[in-house]
């Protein structure tokens, strides 16, 4: 398979046409469908999949990957940035909604996961280069998606790096922030994170699942963080209802040498 075109839109609902949101709306909701393997008529809709939110591309970083032959979409990841009131870097960016076609090779979706977020936080600081920190969260229950984020983040809690001790402050508020937000972009409900342990019950919607080939492959490549989450899940989720994991964590500007490597390295 040839290497992907990865594309970055920072805010797309800004600058736009409206009919060039909906064709991309549309496209990013046939992917989904497909990742998720249902109808697009069963798809939440939230995030940069809604369709009846004009403002459903306002506050997302997108970057999509598209095959070159056809010029499809076969993956993307859309971010959400959230304000966060006396918040010294004033915003955090919320990895949100990542999807990938069944259709693509077992190879190429790592790489073109790694491509499309290195793809969104380089673009992001690089529009902000007085940013000392990017703050960023992640909501999964998927093993392979939190080991990820947990090898890539700086400072993520909970991670095998920080398995027992409480969270910081500083953890709490981004996280007490992401919960309370009124943004169904979020897809959270309000008032269900255990301060604890990061740890978020009745989530609105769910799609990732330990069985998949994704999770399988990661197992093999990374045991020890897979158990780590695996045994989190296990220990701390909620029996009658559906648990999920909210991760906090930083990068910081150095990461840019690293994320246009990634960007230049072949799938």
């Amino acid at each position: 398979m040839s290497r992907p075109i990865v594309t970055f839109y920072d805010r797309p609902g800004l600058f736009m046409p409206t009919v060039e949101q909906r064709s991309l709306i549309q496209e990013l909701r046939a992917v989904a469908a497909a990742s998720f393997s249902m109808d697009t008529s069963q798809l939440p809709n939230y995030q940069c999949l809604a369709i009846d939110d004009p403002s459903a591309l306002s506050d997302k970083l997108i970057a999509v990957g598209r095959a070159p032959s056809t010029g499809c979409i076969i993956g993307f990841i859309s971010s959400v940035l959230v304000k966060i009131p006396d918040f010294s870097e004033g915003e955090v960016l919320h990895i949100g909604l990542a999807c990938l076609s069944p259709s693509s090779k077992l190879e190429t979706v790592s790489g073109l996961a790694k491509h499309l977020m290195a793809s969104i936080v380089y673009g992001y600081l690089l529009k902000n280069p007085s940013t000392n920190k990017v703050w960023v969260t992640n909501r999964s229950s998927n093993l392979s998606t939190l080991g990820r984020f947990a090898q890539t983040v700086d400072e993520v809690f909970p991670s095998p790096s920080h398995p027992i001790s409480p969270p910081t402050s500083l953890h709490v508020t981004i996280a007490n922030a992401i919960i309370g937000s009124s943004s169904r972009s979020l897809n959270v409900t309000p008032g269900e994170l255990d301060p604890r342990t990061f740890i978020v019950r009745k989530s609105l919607f769910h799609a990732g699942k330990d069985e998949d080939q994704r999770n399988d492959r990661y197992h093999y490549s990374n045991p020890k963080m897979w158990e780590f989450y695996r045994g989190y899940l296990f220990e701390n989720g909620s029996k009658e209802d559906e648990s999920v994991i909210l991760q906090v964590g930083h990068i910081s500007p150095r990461m840019l040498y690293v994320l246009r490597a990634i960007m230049l390295a072949k799938l």
